[in-house]
C-alpha cells in the first residue's frame, strides 16, 4: 500500500526531535528537502540538511541512506519533495505532505497517512475544535515524463532521457490528480463527509507545476493559515475559489451550518479545480481532481455518493427522445421522462 503516489502524509509533534531516514533503494541519486519546515542548515555532525545538493550538500546515492534531523518550532501544514533534478523528479511524484502538530499533552499523532484523506486519528488540537480532518493532495503529471521512465530498462539510459533530455519548459500536463487518483476513483478515496453543523479541516496542498483554483459547491470555506502560518481573524476569508500556486499550502475550515455563507445545506456537492484542464483526464471530462463534499444522509450503504444525473459528453437529438454519449456507452433518455428519488 506504501508504493503510491503521493508520498504519506508525515505528521510528527511541535517541539519533538525528529530524525527521518532516506533509504535510496532506487538507481537515481535523491534528498529529501522538507519545504516550509522549521530545520537547521546543518545537522549537528556538520553535514547538510536542507536536502537541495547545489548547496548543503551531496545527494544520496542508490543503496547509500542519509538521516534528516529538525526541532520543529511551528505547527502547520507543509510539503516535502526531493530537490535532485526537481524540474522531474517533484513532477515525477516525489513528493508529498508533512504536517507538525501543535504540542498537547497526551496527544498520539497518526503519524503516516498512506494515500492522503481522512484522517482517521486526529491530533488532540484537532479534535478539540473540528469534527473531522482531510489532507488534500493536487498533483498534475506529463505522460511524456512517465514515457521515459518506463522506456527502457537501461538505468542509464533512463536517467540520461529524465535527468537531461526531458525539458519541463515545453512539457504539457495531461493528468490531474487528487490523492494520487483521478475521478472517478476520487469518489473511492477523497470524498470529504461531513454532517449538519460540523466543522471539518481540509489541509491542502498544491504539489503540481500549476496553479490550482479551489472552488466549493454549495459551500464557502474560511482560510485560517497559509504556508503553515495562522492567520488573525482579520485576515482570514470565506471564499468558495481559493487560489493556490505551485508548493503553496492552505488550511481551510468547511462549515456546515446552513446559513447561506457557510453552508447552503446538505447535498451530495463537488469540488474542483476551476481552471477547466483541471476536470479532465488526457483531455476527457469529466476526470481529473474532482471529488465532493458529501453530507452522510447522501451516502449509500457502501460510502458512494447518491447522485441524480450521468456523465454527458453529447447528445444525439432525436424526435421523442435524446441519445447520449456516457461513460461505458450510450443511454437514451426520452424527452418527457421524469424521475422522482428520494433521500431519507
Amino acid at each position: 500500500p506504501f508504493m503510491r503516489m503521493p508520498g504519506p502524509v508525515i505528521r510528527v509533534e511541535q517541539g519533538d526531535e525528529i530524525n527521518i531516514v532516506l533509504e535510496n533503494t532506487h538507481y537515481m541519486p535523491h534528498t529529501i528537502h522538507f519545504h516550509g519546515v522549521d530545520h537547521p542548515f546543518l545537522n549537528k555532525d556538520g553535514t547538510g540538511n536542507d536536502g537541495v545538493p547545489l548547496t548543503s550538500e551531496m545527494p544520496v546515492k542508490p543503496a547509500n541512506s542519509k538521516t534528516y534531523s529538525f526541532r520543529p518550532r511551528q505547527a502547520g501544514t507543509f510539503f516535502y519533495h526531493c530537490h535532485v533534478h526537481p524540474d522531474a523528479h517533484i513532477v515525477a511524484g516525489l513528493q508529498g505532505m508533512i504536517v507538525v502538530e501543535p504540542k498537547a499533552a497526551n496527544n498520539n499523532v497518526q503519524t503516516l497517512n498512506v494515500g492522503a484523506g481522512h484522517v482517521r486519528y486526529p491530533s488532540v488540537s484537532v479534535k478539540n475544535r473540528y469534527d473531522n480532518e482531510f489532507d488534500l493532495h493536487y498533483q498534475d503529471m506529463d505522460e511524456e515524463l512517465s514515457t521515459r521512465m518506463r522506456a527502457s530498462n537501461d538505468p542509464h539510459a533512463i536517467i540520461q532521457s529524465v535527468n537531461i533530455d526531458y525539458n519541463v519548459a515545453s512539457s504539457s500536463m495531461e493528468y490531474y490528480l487528487l490523492n494520487g487518483k483521478s475521478f472517478p476513483y476520487t469518489f473511492r478515496e477523497s470524498i470529504v463527509f461531513i454532517d449538519d453543523n460540523e466543522k471539518v479541516l481540509l489541509r491542502v496542498l498544491n504539489g503540481g507545476t500549476e496553479s490550482i483554483a479551489l472552488h466549493t459547491h454549495g459551500h464557502k470555506p474560511k482560510i485560517v493559515a497559509a504556508d503553515g502560518v495562522s492567520l488573525a481573524s482579520g485576515q482570514q476569508q470565506y471564499r468558495d475559489v481559493h487560489h493556490i500556486a505551485p508548493a503553496q499550502r492552505v488550511d481551510l475550515v468547511l462549515d456546515a451550518t446552513n446559513d447561506g455563507l457557510n453552508s447552503y445545506g446538505d447535498g451530495a456537492w463537488i469540488f474542483h479545480d476551476h481552471f477547466e484542464r483541471g476536470v479532465t483526464t488526457a483531455g476527457i471530462s469529466p476526470g481529473g481532481n474532482v471529488s465532493a463534499v458529501v453530507y452522510n444522509k447522501y451516502l449509500d450503504e457502501k460510502g458512494w455518493p447518491i447522485t441524480f444525473g450521468i456523465c454527458l459528453l453529447y447528445p444525439s437529438a432525436a424526435a421523442d427522445e435524446e441519445e447520449w454519449v456516457v461513460r461505458g456507452g450510450r443511454r437514451t433518455i426520452k424527452k418527457t421522462q421524469h424521475i422522482d428519488i428520494q433521500v431519507k
